[in-house]
């Protein structure tokens, strides 16, 4: 498959030292992202709906991998996207 270009807004954080556990380590973080934006930017749906496990998503001008995916849906409605990047 080739590279999907769209420009959204993101929330990014680190993770607390509370939350560093089970996989979590000291320098990832989260990113939500909205799955209306990202639609609305001409992300694909169906098969590639969420991004995938081992992806890279830019954030601030830096490539991180994702390594965590928890997509949000209200009913059958994909609303948002949670990820876990390392990078």
């Amino acid at each position: 498959m080739s590279n999907i270009d769209v420009s959204a807004r993101v929330s990014f954080r680190g993770y607390r030292p509370d939350e560093i556990a089970g996989g979590i380590y000291q320098g990832d973080s989260e990113v939500v992202l909205s799955a209306t934006q990202l639609k609305a930017e001409g992300w694909p749906s169906g098969e590639w709906e969420v991004p995938k496990v081992g992806d890279q998503i830019i954030v601030a001008g830096r490539a991180r991998s994702i390594l965590a995916v928890a997509p949000i849906y209200i009913g059958s409605a994909l609303v948002r996207i949670d990820l876990q990047v390392r990078g």
